[in-house]
């Protein structure tokens, strides 16, 4: 059971020769296999509030309610007060990948509040748009 392929040749259907048939299966391939290659585009995270970074760090890490409020309200260590006051004073969104994350995710890893295993959760748990 053969299939015919037709072409349109001054506004009439024409059927297709073995070797056009054959540049047209090619290039159907081409085009199929350069789909399927396509990378997948970088996912577009979305900008945090201060109270949604927190709740983000908090259950991802995961931290314990101690944790959180050593950090948050009664850490002695400059370190983590700076980590705090630099939170708590930021009034911009939080983005992924900003340098106030980074930075203050490595200072808490640092203190031994994070793992490089609960930075990782908190990355990958970071909501898209």
């Amino acid at each position: 059971m053969s299939q015919k392929l037709f072409k349109l040749v001054g506004g009439e259907r024409v059927p297709m020769t073995p070797a056009e048939i054959q540049t047209h299966m090619v290039a159907q391939e081409a085009a199929q296999q350069a789909l399927e290659n396509q990378p997948e585009p970088e996912p577009e995270y979305a900008a945090l509030t201060n109270v949604q970074y927190m709740a983000l760090v908090q259950k991802a890490a995961p931290l314990t309610a101690e944790q959180f409020v050593e950090i948050m309200d009664a850490s002695s260590d400059p370190d983590v007060k700076m980590v705090r006051l630099l939170l708590t004073m930021n009034s911009e969104p939080i983005h992924r990948d900003a340098s106030l994350v980074s930075d203050g995710l490595g200072q808490l890893a640092a203190k031994g509040f994070l793992d490089e295993d609960g930075i990782a959760r908190i990355k990958a748990a970071w909501p898209t748009v």
